[in-house]
């Protein structure tokens, strides 16, 4: 963690992403293995099979046809409703 000054803030960031990048894939892959299954973040087969089944469920749905349909015309879902100001 550090405090960088809001005009900074781009170069630090493109600072630490090409320091990221000389990682070795394998290494960054197994360093990420091993955090998420020290923190009990990591999901078994059923709970993969879970997720999958419910996205389906969700982008099959007349809520998820229509945001997907506003991504590619690039454009607001029908149920957003702009701040009203007062």
């Amino acid at each position: 963690h550090e405090v960088v000054a809001e005009d900074a803030i781009e170069a630090r960031l493109a600072h630490i992403l090409d320091e990221t990048m000389l990682s070795g894939p394998t290494a960054m892959t197994n360093t990420k293995d091993s955090f998420l299954g020290a923190n009990g973040l990591k999901l078994d087969a059923r709970q993969m099979s879970q997720l999958g089944h419910e996205s389906r469920t969700q982008r099959a749905s007349a809520e998820g046809r229509e945001g997907l349909a506003a991504f590619r015309e690039k454009r607001r879902p029908s149920w957003y409703q702009p701040p009203t100001n007062g």
